[in-house]
């Protein structure tokens, strides 16, 4: 892990991220699941579990903004990951390292619908504002989601009016 963190320049690191670095021993790098916007790895050092995700795809959102509301979170008892670092890799991919708190939910029941519903709800309702000069950003969805929308014409005007009628609002801020 140590060869790996320090290839990466980092922009913003944690009171906790230097103690990682002295951390010797076997380390277990091993890919998770990844979404449609970056890689994501866990690694694991005989004391600690972590995970390390690469934005290396076509996805190239804010992470240092990602980094300051998500220490922000933790800091005040949100259920998030704690991050430990942003930066970048050789090839320029923004990174983030945070806690590694556990595996995706396989089998949903009412109980765990209504625990995630109340963490998101808790996130989606926290004040932004405390985190001072940072702006938070604001997407237009279809852009956000379909980048290469233009590549498809015949559907992008259909995409437009449904997404128009779903009357969706950013009240909210995203991240």
């Amino acid at each position: 892990m140590n060869d790996l963190i320090r290839s990466i320049t980092w922009k913003e690191k944690s009171n906790d991220f230097q103690s990682l670095l002295v951390q010797d021993g076997p380390n277990d790098i091993s890919p998770i699941d990844s979404g449609l916007e970056a890689d994501v790895f866990r690694i694991s050092t005989p004391e600690s579990k972590f995970v390390l995700k690469v934005w290396n795809r076509d996805s190239k959102p804010h992470i240092s903004i990602q980094y300051k509301m998500l220490e922000c979170l933790f800091n005040r008892g949100i259920a998030v990951s704690k991050p430990f670092g942003w930066g970048v890799d050789e090839n320029n991919n923004q990174v983030l390292l945070t806690s590694f708190d556990g595996t995706p939910i396989n089998k949903v029941n009412k109980l765990k619908l209504t625990e995630i519903a109340n963490i998101l709800t808790e996130i989606h309702k926290f004040n932004f504002d405390i985190l001072g000069s940072i702006t938070i950003p604001r997407y237009d969805f279809v852009d956000y989601f379909f980048p290469r929308i233009d590549e498809q014409l015949d559907i992008k005007e259909l995409l437009i009016q449904l997404v128009g009628s779903s009357k969706m609002e950013q009240n909210c801020h995203s991240w």
